[in-house]
């Protein structure tokens, strides 16, 4: 009861630099996440700037050309490849088209004789399906015998028109949840930041010789002290959990009374588990040393949001990054947010799964910290 006691007297006392963190943060997730689906934009409308390089002379290539500049930023060079593909490489351009003599018989031939030279960047994949797809398209009506390239740019160029047979009623419910969705992902990356900051700055004051080696001979058994320690900072933990969750009523008031809301709550109450306990894990490695919390909040928060899907969507991440991000508790946060199902059986595995992750921590900093208390000790 000491070790909670003087922990909540220790946090009042931070009370404006918590609430003046959580507030920053807030305001962030607040600018990032309060647009609507229809102002955030897409890959579709995005112009890229490319160089065309053309060693043939037909109309295949003429229409080709007059479809890229119709959509994108095109340059025609004659320059070696060498020289051009350096302007990649700095940012410039986004990709470079090299269209041979023997363009129309090799794409009869299906040789893909049309070389393409990017980067491994989000444009790259744009760039490979644009052109493919307009040349998958070439060779049906080459093969067809069509050779009207003008009205294949027509047919090419027209957009599918979806009707969603939806009420403008559940557009708006569904328009909510999905903004939810992106707001409570990017609420992962706020609580790994403040708890690691703020929860690791406190509890390095336990991590002092003599506080460890007082533990040690205390009459409070070691998993009495720890248990203290995460009642405090778990109490602020919901609070501050609690003021995102008001947060997105705020900008969002009819999700209170769709049944999702219920799983992004339970969800995130869960995932805020997880974070506290990652943060007591860190408290236990990093010890007193106070000047690196901020720098791993801000690596930990930043490196695991980048690779779970917070900042870039999950289908475009490399398998290899997938498997890294299941390591950690955000990955499945944003799977889960991703399913647009309330039912209690399709998220209950995802909270499941978080409060494992919580009990795996704790555990591991128990461990570390019995560890570096007795080698505390016997290092007078």
């Amino acid at each position: 009861m000491t070790v909670f006691k003087y922990l909540m007297t220790s946090i009042w006392r931070m009370k404006w630099h918590i609430f003046t963190y959580a507030l920053i943060f807030f305001i962030l997730s607040a600018v990032n996440q309060g647009l609507d689906p229809q102002e955030r934009g897409d890959f579709s409308n995005t112009r890229l700037d490319l160089i065309l390089v053309r060693q043939e002379d037909s109309k295949l290539g003429d229409a080709f050309q007059d479809y890229l500049e119709e959509n994108h930023d095109v340059e025609l060079s004659s320059k070696p490849i060498e020289e051009l593909r350096e302007r990649i490489f700095i940012g410039e351009i986004d990709g470079i088209i090299v269209l041979p003599e023997d363009l129309e018989e090799g794409i009869l031939k299906k040789t893909s004789p049309v070389q393409i030279i990017t980067i491994n960047s989000n444009s790259s994949s744009l760039v490979y399906s644009m052109t493919n797809g307009y040349f998958t398209f070439v060779n049906a009506v080459l093969t067809a015998g069509q050779t009207d390239f003008e009205a294949l740019n027509q047919t090419f160029s027209k957009e599918a028109k979806v009707t969603l047979m939806q009420a403008p009623k559940s557009d708006k419910r569904t328009e909510a949840s999905i903004w939810a969705s992106f707001y409570f992902n990017f609420v992962t990356y706020v609580l790994i930041a403040i708890f690691i900051a703020l929860f690791g700055l406190l509890l390095s004051n336990f991590q002092e010789t003599k506080v460890l080696q007082r533990q040690l001979i205390s009459s409070t058994s070691l998993v009495s002290i720890n248990k203290s320690k995460l009642m405090a900072c778990g109490f602020v933990a919901f609070f501050i959990t609690a003021l995102f969750i008001i947060g997105a009523l705020a900008f969002r008031p009819s999700l209170v009374t769709q049944p999702i809301f219920l799983k992004y709550v339970l969800v995130s109450l869960a995932f805020a588990t997880a974070a506290l306990s990652m943060a007591f894990l860190a408290s236990v490695i990093i010890g007193n040393n106070r000047f690196l919390y901020s720098g791993l909040s801000t690596v930990l928060g930043l490196g695991l949001s980048f690779t779970s899907g917070v900042f870039v969507p999950l289908e475009m991440l490399s398998e290899p990054v997938l498997h890294f991000a299941k390591l950690f508790p955000v990955y499945y946060v944003v799977k889960s947010n991703q399913i647009m199902d309330s039912s209690l059986f399709s998220y209950l595995p995802t909270v499941g799964i978080l409060l494992l992750f919580a009990l795996f921590y704790f555990v591991l900093a128990m461990a570390i910290s019995r560890v570096k208390s007795g080698n505390k000790l016997i290092a007078f």
